[in-house]
């Protein structure tokens, strides 16, 4: 099944590197990208880790480092 983006258009998936506050580095981020707009797309367990990540190395909290893992297949967008 095709994944598709609100264009219409079809998600290609991609891993990305994403720079948490200039500190950390996070490896192999999944994205979707619609091959007709650009839009990106981003699982929600996705978008968690980063969160959890960057709030705990921006506060130095006891969470600082730690992933939070979901397995729910839900899709995010994010500009």
């Amino acid at each position: 099944m095709t994944r598709r983006c609100t264009c219409g258009g079809a998600l290609a998936q991609h891993t990305i590197e994403v720079p948490i506050g200039g500190v950390a580095t996070l490896d192999d981020i999944e994205q979707w990208r619609c091959e007709i707009c650009g839009q990106n797309a981003y699982p929600l367990a996705t978008l968690q880790r980063v969160e959890a990540v960057f709030h705990g190395v921006s506060l130095g909290g006891p969470r600082a480092g730690q992933l939070v893992v979901d397995d729910d297949e839900g899709m995010s967008s994010m500009p």
